[in-house]
């Protein structure tokens, strides 16, 4: 089985709802193999929920941001990928858990997504692509699929870009101002090198356009 990393958009609810359902119903046939799971939403007015987290480890459902479980539940390659795409958190987002940052992660969820949409984000393992693929359009999600490999080098990237990062802001304190000049051009040289690894990979706006 090949272990990828999916990403699907749904106009409603009810049908990202569906499509998690029928998605267990796979796994208890055997025939996928999810290891991480989570489901977001956010309403018409602008407010964002996490409704459901499951990973091989039990499963966990939330519903909005409070109740301290939804970091500890982005820990894996899911809330890896979810942080990538849903606002470029740090690296450190996923190294050091911290309940503070939830409201951050849900904050991020309100400014990419649209009103009225639900994003599934998952770890899978599958021996065919078809399964997951009809699963999702028979509902009319649009979907991106990627492959965990693919999103760990992803991160590796993003947290060597944040290393450098801080190296470059502990000199400050000890520069010139000749050479802290030189150092705000590294760091800021660095930050848009970050939003663009971050920017050519968040994909779920181009999904969302794809479902109105």
């Amino acid at each position: 089985m090949t272990t990828n990393v999916i990403v699907a958009v749904f106009k409603e609810m009810e049908k990202a709802i569906e499509s998690s359902e029928k998605l267990m119903t796979l796994q208890s046939l055997g025939d996928i193999s999810i290891n991480e799971i989570i489901m977001l939403h956010k309403n018409l007015a602008g407010q964002s929920s996490v409704l459901k987290t499951e990973t091989s480890n039990g499963i966990d459902t939330l519903v909005g941001a409070s109740g301290g479980m939804i970091v500890g539940a982005l820990a894996g390659p899911v809330g890896l990928l979810a942080g990538i795409l849903l606002g470029g958190l740090t690296g450190s987002f996923f190294d050091h858990q911290n309940a503070s940052l939830e409201k951050e992660f849900v904050k991020t969820i309100e400014d990419i997504m649209l009103p009225e949409t639900s994003v599934i984000i998952m770890e899978v393992e599958e021996e065919s692509i078809e399964f997951i693929n009809h699963c999702i359009n028979s509902l009319d999600g649009v979907f991106f699929r990627t492959s965990l490999k693919n999103v760990k080098i992803i991160h590796q990237k993003i947290k060597e870009i944040d290393k450098k990062i801080a190296f470059e802001r502990k000199k400050i304190s000890k520069a010139s101002k000749e050479s802290e000049a030189t150092i705000k051009n590294n760091i800021e040289d660095y930050i848009q090198e970050r939003k663009k690894i971050v920017r050519d990979i968040n994909i779920i706006k181009d999904l969302e356009s794809d479902i109105l």
